[in-house]
């Protein structure tokens, strides 16, 4: 379970800004958060608006970026893909810093690093017992400049070759990375975390359809019927193939090298033919192509429906960026109340996303503790910051959160100049 995740000096971002999924212990809308004990309270979702620009991407893209160096920093032998605040020249020099909390059997774990595109400037890793315990250090490494060499404390909390551990973690990788890959138990919940239970869907232009796909062929056709049925769409059945493609009809369009490697890794290429199953005026089965003949929030619905029944079958953490392309406002409201229903979400899986829908953006469906913005500074700075720092009334019928956004009253709206018939900038485009 996710608790906070944490970022400085990336992108947009300049000084630290975090995300929290810890709610308060106000009594509104109780399906939307959980307590994990008496003394934590999390929240199934949390949504960020802002204007274009504003940085609620570049949030989420952090995330996904110190994802990435966790899980591939092993084999990155190209420069770390950060890139600092460009607008203050001091920013520009310094590392990105990135920190995440996050619940693991029942401990928190407290854990970051900070880089530069050319090494692992500082890493740690401290854990509290029982979410709440006293801090233990286990361990903690940083670049020293004069000496040009690490400092290391490495404790006894981490069981194994932690001298091997050490002497072998490159410049580029992470102590947590390189640890695990050499088969360190004690960390491997941990990177198991981010590898397994994280799910950052970032590109939803470029979301495949072969993960639900993958799910009919592994005998989970019903539930993913269940779940397009769920949101109204009149699919009555599904069927998928796998058409083989002969990689001697792709020679001129597939390199021979990329041929070369799939020959070597299955010895076949494949394209899904998937089809919709709908009935006509006189109960007759009707198949439609889903990519040629169905629509756009249809395709969109079933590539989501394998991450999404994934991530709630097994309460995992979901992070997606712009969940409104494509898709109309009900259903994006059906997606977000698959979290916060203790029947389809029993394990309180998490979602995280960034919108421009409005319509959801209710005291109906958002607690206020779930609902964030992002704005620009006049430093080109972003800025994250809930909507409890405005102390709204509490209810549906108490503020119009979607009216009173629209209207800036909490800051993060565009600053859009207008132009009358006199301006020389509309007379110099009208000009004919």
């Amino acid at each position: 379970m996710l608790l906070s995740f944490s970022v400085e000096n990336f992108l947009s971002i300049a000084d630290e800004q975090k995300l929290s999924l810890v709610s308060d212990f106000g009594k509104e809308l109780p399906s939307n958060a959980f307590e994990y004990n008496d003394k934590l309270k999390l929240l199934k979702s949390c949504v960020l608006y802002g204007a274009n620009a504003s940085g609620k991407s570049n949030f989420l893209k952090a995330l996904l970026v110190m994802t990435t160096i966790i899980t591939s920093s092993n084999s990155i032998d190209y420069p770390l893909p950060v890139k600092p605040f460009l607008f203050e020249k001091e920013k520009r020099h310094e590392p990105s810093l990135f920190e995440i909390n996050v619940v693991i059997d029942g401990d928190r774990y407290q854990y970051g690093f900070s880089c530069t595109k050319e090494r692992i400037v500082s890493e740690w890793l401290y854990v509290h017992p029982n979410i709440s315990g006293r801090k233990r250090v286990f361990f903690e490494r940083v670049f020293d400049d004069e000496n040009n060499c690490y400092e290391w404390n490495i404790t006894n909390n981490i069981k194994g070759a932690r001298a091997v551990w050490q002497q072998t973690t490159r410049d580029k990788v992470l102590f947590l990375t390189n640890s695990v890959a050499l088969n360190c138990t004690t960390l491997k919940p941990l990177y198991d975390f981010f590898s397994k239970q994280l799910k950052i869907v970032f590109d939803t232009d470029l979301i495949s359809p072969d993960y639900t796909a993958d799910l009919i062929f592994n005998n989970q056709k019903e539930i993913v019927l269940k779940f397009l049925s769920a949101a109204d769409l009149k699919i009555r059945d599904l069927n998928v193939k796998k058409e083989p493609i002969d990689l001697e009809k792709i020679k001129g369009v597939v390199s021979e090298s990329i041929r070369n490697k799939i020959e070597k890794n299955s010895g076949s290429l494949y394209r899904l033919d998937v089809k919709t199953v709908h009935l006509d005026d006189q109960d007759q089965p009707i198949e439609l192509d889903l990519y040629s003949e169905e629509s756009e929030g249809t395709k969109r619905l079933f590539a989501f429906a394998g991450p999404f029944i994934d991530v709630l079958k097994n309460g995992k953490v979901l992070v997606v960026d712009e969940l409104n392309i494509s898709l109309h406002p009900k259903l994006m409201e059906f997606l977000v109340n698959l979290f916060h229903s203790a029947k389809t979400n029993p394990k309180n899986a998490q979602l995280i996303f960034t919108t421009h829908e409005t319509s959801i953006l209710t005291q109906d469906i958002f607690r206020r503790d779930q609902i964030w913005f992002t704005k620009r500074n006049d430093k080109q700075q972003t800025i994250l910051f809930p909507l409890t720092d405005f102390k709204p009334l509490k209810g549906s019928g108490k503020e119009k959160i979607d009216v009173n956004y629209l209207r800036g009253k909490y800051g993060a709206l565009p600053h859009v100049d207008s132009y009358s018939l006199e301006d020389p900038l509309y007379n110099s485009i009208t000009e004919t």
